[in-house]
């Protein structure tokens, strides 16, 4: 039976509710119901198996299967080309189960070069979200990190929160609503990167309602928002 893979640029996240895609050069998220999940399942290389809900579906017929592939080939989320495509095996993260800054006992000072480096990171993202697709800055995020990963520091949860609590007091005077998640958790990533921290930069999804969100985590330990809040979402992306 002919196999399917995922476009470079496609990531895909599946639920008892079916599949979620999140194509970065559209900046899109397209949702599979569980009905449809079956087919998946068969056809594209690395899809979980026995996926939750999928069980209990009925089978689709050959027109029917074929109808979904071709939406998704037309959509450029699935490919038939080996040598671009990649596999749908899910993505490995560990669920958050805390949160830095939920004990501060004391507010740390903020000097000028905290004001500085968050100025800076705020320009960048500013700069990338207007003329940059999220594409280019996903893959910018992953070269970084990769290229620093010698330069690195050790993860020092007491200077981290340091961090984190500076970041949010600073944050009001930045930030509208608008795009919060994102636009916050990128911010986050590009300051910590002042400082030679490089934590995940994380996209979840959730179904029923829909809704997707991006924050920043460093193994079970969320950094940008409530533990509780993040493991609502199931991972897309992690960068």
């Amino acid at each position: 039976m002919s196999k399917y893979l995922i476009p470079p640029h496609v990531f895909v996240s599946t639920s008892e509710a079916g599949a979620v895609f999140l194509d970065l050069r559209k900046d899109k998220y397209t949702a599979v119901d569980h009905h449809d999940t079956a087919t998946l399942e068969k056809l594209v290389l690395g899809w979980p198996a026995k996926t939750i809900g999928s069980a209990d579906s009925p089978a689709l017929g050959p027109m029917e299967a074929g109808e979904i592939i071709a939406i998704l080939l037309a959509e450029g989320l699935l490919t038939a080309d080996t040598a671009l495509g990649k596999d749908a095996a899910p993505i490995c993260l560990e669920p958050a189960n805390s949160t830095i800054d939920e004990f501060v006992p004391q507010l740390p000072a903020i000097r000028m070069s905290h004001r500085l480096r968050f100025t800076l990171a705020w320009i960048r993202v500013n700069f990338m979200r207007r003329f940059w697709s999220m594409e280019r800055i996903v893959r910018y995020v992953r070269e970084r990190k990769i290229e620093s990963a010698r330069r690195a520091i050790p993860f020092d949860p007491d200077r981290v929160r340091e961090l984190v609590v500076i970041f949010f007091l600073l944050q009001p005077t930045f930030f509208s609503a608008h795009d919060a998640c994102l636009r916050v958790s990128l911010t986050l990533i590009d300051f910590f990167a002042a400082y030679g921290v490089y934590p995940n930069w994380v996209f979840g999804v959730r179904t029923e309602p829909f809704a997707a969100h991006a924050w920043v985590q460093h193994e079970s330990i969320a950094l940008s928002d409530w533990a509780q809040h993040v493991r609502q979402y199931r991972p897309i992306l992690v960068i």
